[in-house]
């Protein structure tokens, strides 16, 4: 794929997505929040670390990481 035609395939995806963000920036149902609680203590982290959230989407599990005080969060949900 040519740089121009993944440029343009990203725009599209971003434009397409925040058109839709009603539909994915809602309050979790508790069961789903549990879960997803469940998931970020799996992950054993520890005051100070660095934590990458690879395809973050909306963004639900950046408080869940950020109750464990990282030092660095990245979040990366788009190019």
């Amino acid at each position: 794929m040519l740089p121009e035609e993944a440029k343009a395939i990203a725009g599209y995806q971003l434009h397409h997505f925040n058109e839709l963000v009603d539909v994915f920036d809602r309050l979790q149902p508790l069961e789903v929040m549990a879960r997803l609680w469940e998931i970020v203590a799996s992950a054993e982290l520890h005051p100070g670390a660095v934590v990458l959230d690879v395809g973050t989407g909306a963004g639900v599990l950046i408080p869940l990481i950020q109750s464990y005080q990282p030092s660095t969060e990245i979040g990366r949900a788009h190019v």
